[in-house]
């Protein structure tokens, strides 16, 4: 298996400060207790936090991370700048996941690097690279994405669309549903699916048929 390797110059010499004290991050229960400013350089959101209340002691979230070993991978990067992973689509995930949340632009441009590096468009790919072309505003391959699903909608599994449907907003099944390329398999399953996205989100069922009258 492939391992990559990425250092974080930053992080490595943060370390050594100590007056600002300690920070436990909790994620998923597991505990990263390291010092506030290597938690501050690692991390935009953390920061906002810290500057917002400097007396922050703690700080939990919950994350849709797949692989066991990502948060022990995570404490070793905050703790030495050295982030070390396995090449798999697993761990790209939680990297991304990480790096997104916390606002961390070394995590999310190893994981858009990752899915840039397949030029085509494929049912596997295709909604992490409108993901990514949303992060970095980039109309043209968010048009090419939103195209390549539209025509090809009838070939993906529900689950698949429904998780993204709810994931990338309103505007994202606008764009799907309005599309001149959109092909479905009938108006039924399609009816279904969006209900499913309004159970998900909340979203009015008014609004998701009013898509497609």
């Amino acid at each position: 298996m492939v391992q990559i390797t990425k250092f974080c110059n930053e992080l490595k010499r943060v370390n050594v400060i100590t007056e600002l004290g300690m920070l436990h991050i909790n994620i998923n229960d597991r505990i990263i207790k390291t010092k506030k400013s290597s938690a501050i350089c690692f991390s935009d959101l953390i920061k906002e936090k810290y500057f917002i209340d400097k007396s922050i002691m703690s700080f939990k979230t919950h994350l849709n991370i797949i692989c066991k070993d990502s948060i022990d991978i995570l404490t070793n990067f905050i703790e030495t700048g050295k982030l070390e992973f396995e090449a798999d689509e697993p761990h790209y995930h939680d990297i991304f996941e990480i790096g997104k949340y916390f606002g961390n632009q070394i995590l999310i441009q190893i994981y858009s690097e990752h899915v840039k590096s397949d030029k085509s468009l494929t049912n596997e790919n295709v909604f992490q690279k409108y993901e990514i072309s949303v992060l970095e505003n980039d109309s043209t391959t968010m048009n090419e994405c939103i195209e390549y699903i539209s025509s090809h909608f009838y070939s993906f599994n529900d689950d698949v669309i429904i998780t993204n449907f709810a994931q990338n907003g309103f505007e994202f099944c606008e764009k799907i549903l309005k599309s001149k390329e959109l092909k479905i398999e009938n108006e039924d399953k399609l009816c279904l699916l969006l209900l499913d996205r309004v159970l998900q989100t909340g979203t009015g069922f008014e609004d998701s048929c009013q898509l497609r009258a």
